[in-house]
């Protein structure tokens, strides 16, 4: 069992076996409007759901929509406030 600050305002989330992928805009969301619209960058960041250890960081060009994000055949599918949808393969 761990406990971890995510680092971004947390939108989207989906669990696997082997990782835990998060997806939202960086920065001070709470006061900042520029942050909450993703003005201060956006990703997906993915844990290790054994020790909470960031795996990865992926840079997105806009925050994912609420709930946005979901695996399917092996590809996690992310939709984001602009209206495009990434697939992101291993």
């Amino acid at each position: 069992e761990w406990s971890k600050e995510p680092g971004l305002e947390v939108r989207a989330l989906v669990k696997t076996e082997d990782n835990l992928f998060t997806a939202g805009p960086l920065g001070n969301t709470t006061h900042s409007i520029v942050a909450y619209q993703g003005g201060e960058g956006s990703v997906i960041r993915v844990f290790s759901p054994k020790d909470g250890s960031v795996k990865a960081d992926l840079e997105i060009e806009a925050p994912p929509v609420f709930d946005g994000m979901a695996v399917a055949d092996g590809k996690l599918l992310v939709v984001l406030e602009d209206g495009s949808v990434k697939c992101l393969a291993p």
